[in-house]
């Protein structure tokens, strides 16, 4: 073979029954029982100058399975491996035992496992940082793993003919993926955050059922970035591709959602980001129309994208309820739902412990939920412009309020000079009532002065009474209080 390069694909080619390690091993004179580290070592005369190894055509026992994994192991020159049409006792427990190895292998850049029947993609793969290309082509997978992408320099990935129903969100995370094969599987779909691929230049999507595609896209083999963005321009259309924003700056840093003018149904959010683990931060879905009975809280539920949200922005979107499980976005510490059509809150707002700032102004609220007194870390509530009547009186004894709007609510047993002002003064004014004690602008006036100077004149338009009709009275001292 060669000092440099060591195929056990050429070593079964001169075995004419094409099978078993056992046999192998037997044709180059090494006992059964030795492992493949030594068979290797015999071939190449040291087991560290393997920079190739194809295993092709292998029906493999559980012991030759763990041979063969120790051998790879020991191939620190390793940079290419293919593993195809491997059959053993369980596909996918052992074909990840015999990729165990490959973990510690500094130099292996491309990799190769097809036709192995595998419905899990194997962990090890994963760890492999310095790998550049991965084919797992014609298996059964239906999915990736989310540490898919911790690949970070990985550039082609070959994913088809598999069963797939959507692209793989991790996939959407490989920074440096140029190359995408996702032919051959199941896929109606693609997500618009493929567009967040910047290196994607060639994208093979053939013979998958997607929607609003014509007939000469899928004839192409690959289709360029042009291409593939007009794809899903006829997919989404253009005015939600331009409604749509993702922004992270840099790895690490508040990644933010934009969903601004769209009529796009909500339910389909998760589908359309096609990412597994957004986690945002900031999600603003403003003048989205995003009310739907089972959509809305589909969303807001899903733990890949508002687990981690403290800011959520919902105004002007048509809502007519805010779905219960609200209380799942535990982080959750702003959130506007204002200009909506909202006739109540749901109870389980009161779960939400770390909620500063609540804007519900310009709806149809008749009260304000008393369970908002359970949330000692209020700072902010707006409920202007709705159909309150009465303030719970536990509201005000929350230490951290410190802006409270009611104004434009027929709000009873409050003077409408106090509710105009809101802010501060208003929790003022009703910290004071829940005390006791009740600040008045009463005060006495005493107006003094000689005849005819217009002491009497001066009361009258004070007190908004008619000067012109009070006849000859005069005053020389008048006392008002």
């Amino acid at each position: 073979q060669g000092s440099s390069v060591s195929s056990l694909s050429s070593l079964r080619q001169k075995t004419p029954a094409r099978r078993g390690f056992q046999k192998l091993t037997k044709l180059v004179g090494v006992p059964s029982k030795d492992d493949l580290g030594t068979l290797l070592d015999r071939l190449q005369g040291s087991g560290t100058s393997v920079v190739k190894a194809n295993i092709v055509k292998m029906s493999l026992e559980p012991d030759e399975i763990t041979a063969l994994a120790a051998a790879l192991a020991g191939a620190q020159r390793l940079h290419k491996l293919k593993i195809s049409q491997v059959t053993c006792g369980t596909p996918g427990e052992d074909i990840h035992n015999l990729l165990t190895g490959i973990v510690a292998l500094p130099q292996l850049s491309t990799l190769e496992v097809s036709y192995c029947q595998l419905a899990e993609a194997p962990s090890p793969i994963f760890s492999v940082q310095g790998l550049q290309s991965l084919r797992l082509n014609h298996n059964i997978l239906t999915s990736l793993p989310s540490h898919t992408s911790a690949l970070a320099a990985l550039r082609t990935l070959d994913v088809s003919r598999n069963r797939m129903l959507v692209v793989p969100p991790p996939i959407m995370q490989l920074p440096v993926l140029s190359t995408l094969d996702i032919s051959h599987n199941r896929i109606a779909i693609l997500p618009v955050s493929l567009l967040r691929l910047k290196n994607l230049s060639s994208l093979c999507v053939h013979h998958n059922p997607l929607r609003n595609a014509t007939k000469m896209q899928m004839s192409f083999p690959t289709l360029d970035r042009d291409a593939i963005q007009k794809l899903l321009a006829q997919q989404h259309g253009d005015f939600a591709l331009q409604s749509l924003s993702i922004n992270q700056d840099t790895p690490g840093s508040e990644r933010s959602l934009e969903l601004i003018e769209t009529n796009m149904n909500v339910a389909d959010l998760p589908e359309y980001l096609g990412d597994d683990e957004m986690f945002f931060t900031v999600a603003k879905m403003r003048h989205a129309f995003l009310n739907s009975e089972e959509g809305l809280p589909a969303v807001l539920a899903d733990k890949r994208i508002f687990t981690q949200v403290h800011t959520l922005h919902l105004s002007h979107s048509g809502l007519k309820q805010i779905p219960a499980c609200i209380d799942r976005l535990a982080k959750l510490e702003e959130l506007r739902v204002d200009h909506n059509v909202l006739q109540a809150l749901p109870r389980t707002i009161g779960a939400l412990k770390k909620l500063r700032r609540l804007f519900c102004a310009h709806n149809k609220l008749a009260e304000i939920p008393a369970q908002l007194h359970l949330l000692s870390k209020l700072e902010v509530l707006d409920f202007s412009h709705n159909r309150i009547t009465a303030i719970p009186t536990a509201i005000v004894a929350l230490k951290n309020l410190t802006t409270l709007s009611v104004s434009q609510n027929p709000v009873e047993g409050v003077p409408k000079s106090i509710l105009s002002r809101g802010g501060g003064s208003l929790i003022a004014y009703l910290r004071e009532l829940l005390s006791g004690n009740v600040e008045t602008s009463r005060m006495q006036l005493m107006v003094l002065g000689q005849s005819g100077v217009g002491k009497s004149s001066l009361l009258a338009c004070l007190m908004n009474q008619d000067i012109r009709n009070r006849g000859e009275h005069r005053a020389e001292t008048v006392v008002y209080q």
